[in-house]
């Protein structure tokens, strides 16, 4: 979100980009600079975060299985889309002609 605040000079509305064209104004060598650096520095810091992550007990304890669903949790939830298809139900609405997706 820095970079992108640099460029566009907004923080959340940017307008960095617009049809057909590129506000070039606030590219310059030191952006593209600190760009590669952040790059360079921030695989050290995800290690770090994944290390935490995976080894730590009392994270585990609280996210591990949490959010799983099964066939039959599927069915009784009326799950759709890739969630449905991860468990095994060979039903794809975008293609069925008797069920739609005004319904939700």
């Amino acid at each position: 979100m820095e970079f992108y605040e640099r460029v566009s000079g907004a923080r959340m509305h940017a307008a960095f980009y617009r049809p057909n064209d590129i506000d070039w104004t606030g590219l310059n060598h030191q952006f593209f600079l600190d760009v590669a650096l952040f790059a360079r520095d921030c695989f050290k810091s995800l290690t770090e975060i994944f290390a935490v992550i995976t080894t730590n007990r009392i994270w585990k304890s609280r996210l591990v299985s949490v959010g799983s669903l099964n066939y039959n949790d599927v069915i009784t939830y009326g799950v759709t889309g890739p969630v449905a298809r991860s468990v095994g139900v060979k039903k794809d609405i975008r293609f069925s002609k008797s069920e739609t997706y005004s319904h939700y």
